[in-house]
């Protein structure tokens, strides 16, 4: 939903209604009876804020700080950055610059604003009255609306930018062209002399944005969750090689040259299947894992890892292989019966399978043991591995 929908006027007015936002926490379904009852205290425009103040509230629980006190539409909640990647961020910023003035442009419902205002002075613009709004009442820094265009030229000395990737409908923009502002804007920063931050999304094609070589390229995890990406410039990019991968709840590095990983021979019973840590994945850093593990892969483009023994790397997750079949079900069916299987967890990669949802439930035993499937693409042929 678009947040201007509603007048600036009712987003104040339920913003200073504390006992209607708390009646409005108590509605998840919004009933022609759930309704009128909020009615009998406020407009329908500061109802329906309060609502979407409320909806904001809970879906942005475990995901930014003091969540209940969120001023927010619920898109906006759902698209904020989360707050272990917004303290990394800013941890960055204030360790390479100091307390150099940043200007963040799109700044949404002021997530990273936040957390950025703690270390450094900062100004943000964003094209909605209501989002400027709320990210002057959450991060408690001045927030004006201004059009997100000629931004090339600013007074700040660091521009953090997360250029909006919705349309108006909500739908995902992923080609760079489409975004706002698009990327020959963000180019235009990346050729200029200010340091930037520029959020490129955790699906970025690197191909289709064209990055400079000056520019560094950092993909950001957490909890083996990939969180976006970030572009750096400046003197902001201070890792020592254009890719990087950072685990931002734990501070781990890994950062090089992208290449892809060393070929090797197919699975066998007893191997170990490694799976990456997404932003090592998504940073084409896994050869340097496999160099350094004495790993390999078993198929071009499949981005897991083949070893002898377990790897002692935070990097990597291991898996013993108990047995290779033919990626037929009634195969597996009866290698999971004959070793007590119980509930089946299906994972896939290479477009190996359509619908793991509905093969792990074909494949759910009455045995107590669980078990993992794996359905994986290599080369031309599909197979099928089969870890505890």
């Amino acid at each position: 939903m678009d947040p201007d929908r509603i007048a600036l006027d009712d987003w104040h007015a339920a913003a200073d209604a504390p006992d209607l936002l708390d009646a409005a926490s108590g509605v998840t379904e919004p009933t022609p009876a759930a309704l009128a009852k909020l009615r009998r205290t406020a407009s329908a425009g500061v109802v329906h804020a309060a609502l979407e103040i409320a909806a904001a509230r809970r879906s942005a629980q475990g995901r930014l700080e003091d969540a209940h006190t969120l001023i927010a539409d619920h898109a906006g909640a759902q698209q904020a950055t989360p707050a272990v990647l917004a303290k990394w961020k800013a941890h960055h910023i204030a360790r390479t610059m100091g307390d150099a003035r940043v200007l963040d442009v799109g700044c949404g419902i002021g997530a990273d604003a936040r957390w950025l205002a703690r270390r450094n002075p900062v100004h943000a613009i964003d094209m909605s009255p209501a989002r400027c709004f709320m990210a002057t009442t959450y991060a408690q820094v001045e927030a004006r609306t201004a059009q997100i265009t000629d931004i090339a030229q600013c007074d700040a000395d660091i521009l953090h930018l997360d250029p909006a990737r919705r349309d108006g409908a909500g739908n995902r923009r992923h080609h760079p062209d489409h975004w706002s502002p698009t990327i020959a804007c963000i180019r235009s920063i990346w050729d200029g002399d200010t340091a930037s931050c520029v959020m490129l999304g955790p699906g970025i094609d690197l191909g289709a944005a064209a990055i400079p070589r000056h520019v560094q390229v950092c993909f950001c995890s957490a909890g083996s969750a990939l969180l976006d990406a970030a572009a750096l410039t400046g003197p902001l990019a201070s890792f020592p090689a254009p890719h990087t991968a950072v685990q931002v709840d734990s501070g781990h590095l890994l950062h090089g040259d992208a290449a892809d990983p060393p070929p090797g021979r197919a699975p066998a019973v007893g191997d170990v299947l490694h799976v990456a840590d997404p932003a090592a994945e998504r940073a084409h850093l896994l050869h340097l894992l496999a160099n350094a593990h004495d790993l390999w892969t078993p198929a071009a483009g499949l981005g897991l890892l083949l070893g002898n023994r377990q790897a002692d790397s935070p990097w990597l997750t291991g898996h013993t292989i108990a047995a290779v079949l033919p990626p037929k079900t009634k195969v597996i069916t009866k290698w999971l019966g004959d070793h007590d299987g119980g509930v089946v967890t299906v994972r896939t990669r290479g477009s190996a399978e359509g619908d793991p949802d509905r093969l792990a439930h074909a494949l759910r035993g009455r045995g107590t043991t669980p078990w993992t499937v794996w359905i994986l693409r290599m080369g031309r042929r599909r197979q099928a591995l089969i870890t505890p």
